[in-house]
């Protein structure tokens, strides 16, 4: 069973409780401001029709740069119920405010391509949408729930890859890969275990086999997850928190316990997570470090087939060496067993 599908109903309905009492009581916020000031679209009408008629004062007043502070608070309001980590969130980009905004100054004989408020957008991203997240980061985000973390990694990378002024150089940018990398840690030392039984316990115990099992594609699933964040936290860092502290520390625990049987897709589940860049070490002919445990482990699977005569998985756990490029270990199990290697 996933993680996903854990929650119980008595948690999900006081969520829905809980999250409609709130997105009720926000409508009232501003039920005392005049209406040309109680919309975001309202506001900028204003500071349009500023920059039509005076274009050198709007911008000797860098009204540009005061904007983001001004429309937060209408920007927050609208983002109250906006949860990205759930399935089917409301992309920002069909949100009226965003419309309002990417349309703000690109109309009359003011616009320029230089417009400094075409920056409007980015700003607002960084300075309002960047700290709700690391709020999500901090309070909400599971690191074991795939479903969460897809949906906030996948978000991250389309915000990173359209607005490049998101990087580390930014404060608030820089603040959320941090709660990102601490919540994972955190989820590391909480979440992550692996238990260790006799080979005649799991010869005679169906829970304990099951158990077992069910732990090691949990640790998977959040090695798997953990990697969706590549290219936005530090190879380094990455590295580190997904196959130091995870793979070499539990997951290899496990398949070394539960031993050859079924041994070939959880191995695949794991190299097929690896970001393909990590691959091309400057050797060329040898897989990672981090990933020596995993191959020793490969071969002593390879003799285990090799004695029962299963050539199948055999050629698998060769294709496996060859994919991560431990072309030492996959030539000497092709020379071992005669095997032909894979192109």
């Amino acid at each position: 069973m996933s993680s996903d599908d854990e929650e119980s109903k008595s948690d999900i309905i006081k969520y829905q409780t809980d999250r409609d009492k709130l997105i009720s009581e926000s409508q009232s916020l501003f039920e005392d401001v005049i209406e040309d000031f109680s919309t975001v679209s309202e506001i900028l009408e204003r500071f349009e029709e500023w920059k039509r008629k005076y274009t050198d004062d709007y911008n000797d007043a860098y009204v540009g740069l005061c904007l983001p502070k001004l429309l937060s608070p209408l920007i927050k309001l609208s983002l109250i119920s906006w949860n990205p980590l759930e399935v089917n969130c409301k992309p920002i980009s069909e949100m009226s405010w965003f419309r309002s905004v990417a349309m703000f100054g690109h109309t009359g004989s003011t616009y320029t391509a230089s417009d400094p408020d075409d920056q409007l957008i980015p700003m607002i991203v960084e300075k309002v949408l960047i700290p709700k997240l690391t709020g999500y980061v901090d309070m909400v985000w599971d690191p074991v729930s795939k479903t969460q973390t897809h949906n906030l990694a996948t978000l991250l990378h389309g915000l990173v890859d359209t607005y490049p002024t998101l990087n580390t150089s930014s404060k608030n940018t820089a603040t959320l890969l941090k709660s990102i990398s601490l919540r994972i840690n955190v989820s590391l030392d909480e979440d992550t275990f692996m238990p260790l039984f006799a080979n005649d316990l799991l010869l005679k115990s169906v829970e304990a086999r099951s158990f077992l099992h069910r732990q090691i594609w949990s640790n998977i699933k959040l090695y798997q997850n953990i990697l969706q964040f590549s290219c936005l936290l530090s190879d380094s860092k990455l590295r580190h928190l997904a196959l130091d502290s995870l793979l070499n520390r539990y997951i290899m625990l496990g398949l070394q316990c539960a031993g050859p049987d079924g041994c070939l897709k959880r191995i695949k589940a794991v190299t097929d997570a690896l970001p393909s860049h990590w691959l091309k070490t400057p050797d060329g002919e040898k897989a990672l470090p981090e990933l020596e445990n995993l191959c020793r482990f490969i071969r002593s699977c390879a003799k285990a087939f090799h004695q029962s005569n299963n050539r199948d998985e055999l050629k698998g756990l060769l294709r496996v060496l060859v994919s991560i490029h431990a072309h030492d270990h996959a030539t000497w199990m092709s020379e071992e067993f005669s095997l032909r290697m894979p192109k």
